[in-house]
């Protein structure tokens, strides 16, 4: 997964940074979601970024894509366990933001395992505090520039046969 963000800077540097900046990587961003590998055939994971009251917030939407019903762990939904979150960020100029270091000690509290039923076409959905979520914070981000986020995510899920892991990009649009 380390290879993503060297392919969105790459594609960003690429493309270049006009007055249309914010149209060309929303186009990019819509692009790349298209073509990004899916690890799991039967579930959907999409991330949608949102500023709300000075936070970066991800709306996270499950979908069950596949005709049978499948078995999940409640408690390690992203937004119920979003430390298994990992996201990195890049500005539309193609630079990383500084991020801080990880804790220097790393404790996770979850809530006991419970099962959830998806049955085919169920959706799933959830907010995630990017400030408080992840285990390695991503450290404030730039607001006057576009942002691209790269994240990945391991579910867990009961059903034989699923794989677990999740990646995306997602856009996030500059402050007006």
């Amino acid at each position: 997964m380390r290879i993503a963000p060297l392919i969105a800077a790459s594609l960003l540097i690429l493309c270049g940074c006009s007055g249309r900046e914010h149209v060309r990587l929303e186009l990019l961003v819509e692009s790349l979601a298209k073509t990004w590998p899916r690890a799991n055939l039967h579930l959907e994971l999409k991330l949608r970024a949102t500023e709300i009251n000075g936070k970066v917030i991800l709306h996270c939407v499950l979908k069950n894509t596949s005709p049978a019903a499948l078995i999940l762990n409640r408690s390690r939904l992203p937004w119920t366990s979003p430390a298994w979150l990992s996201v990195n960020a890049v500005a539309a100029n193609g630079d990383v933001p500084p991020r801080p270091p990880p804790p220097a000690e790393i404790s996770v509290l979850e809530a006991a395992p419970s099962q959830i039923v998806m049955n085919p076409g169920d959706i799933l959905e959830g907010d995630v505090d990017l400030a408080t979520g992840p285990i390695t914070p991503i450290g404030e981000l730039p607001r006057d520039k576009d942002i691209l986020l790269l994240w990945s995510y391991s579910l867990d899920i009961s059903t034989p046969g699923e794989n677990t892991f999740f990646s995306g990009i997602t856009f996030l649009e500059r402050r007006s």
